[in-house]
């Protein structure tokens, strides 16, 4: 993990212009994905779901750079338990779901529908 990365994240706040900044950055250094997502995977970090909103925000205008990390992802959707990481978690899953563009494994979307029937994640799925 990149120490000056991950304190850029851990100082970030959920104001757009902090998020926007963070995403900017992950498109201008790509090489960086991969620490954001370790972040925003590993839901017992405390910034976990400051990973998520960058994440979120990437997903939503360049999908295709999230799209090696899909597997990943799905696996760890039945961990996430703070709202604010989930409000983001389930912004991308509806990317994902409405893309057509890009195709889901069924596996994927076996993950994805799986944790629609989440209470949880229920109200941000609409």
């Amino acid at each position: 993990m990149n120490a000056n990365f991950y304190n850029q994240i851990a100082n970030s706040t959920a104001h757009r212009k902090s998020r926007d900044d963070n995403k900017n950055f992950i498109f201008n250094n790509p090489e960086y994905l991969q620490y954001l997502l370790e972040i925003a995977f590993n839901t017992k970090d405390k910034n976990h779901h400051k990973a998520c909103w960058i994440l979120e925000l990437i997903c939503e205008e360049q999908m295709e750079l999230f799209l090696p990390f899909l597997d990943e992802f799905c696996k760890t959707l039945n961990k996430y338990t703070s709202d604010s990481a989930i409000r983001s978690i389930s912004k991308i899953c509806l990317f994902l779901s409405n893309s057509e563009k890009y195709s889901l494994t069924k596996n994927q979307e076996e993950k994805i529908i799986e944790i629609q029937s989440n209470p949880k994640f229920l109200n941000d799925f609409g």
